[in-house]
């Protein structure tokens, strides 16, 4: 039983997912507003499943196109999650492309 805890303990940490490693947003904004603030776009992401649990992560808002309503930034978002947040690799918090 230990043996399996701890291999889950790794799978967690390798995953992102251990909630004992604090979450770091690296949010980028331009100077130009949207129809919805910064963090409802970060819970729309985060909400969609794009956004690592802990670790560090990216969130461009330079990519919103400027001009969109509310329901457009969100269809948006979510439409473009990958695009916004970058690869799921490159969010690990043991580095680039491990497992």
């Amino acid at each position: 039983m230990r043996a399996v805890s701890r291999r889950l303990n790794k799978l967690d940490h390798q995953f992102g997912l251990s909630p004992k490693h604090p979450r770091l947003l690296m949010i980028v904004t331009g100077y130009r507003t949207l129809a919805i603030d910064e963090d409802a776009c970060v819970k729309i992401l985060d909400e969609a499943g794009f956004l690592p649990m802990s670790g560090i992560a990216t969130v461009d808002l330079l990519d919103i196109p400027q001009g969109l309503s509310a329901r457009e930034t969100e269809r948006f978002l979510r439409d473009n999650s990958a695009k916004i947040c970058g690869p799921r690799f490159a969010q690990s918090p043991d580095g680039v492309g491990s497992s």
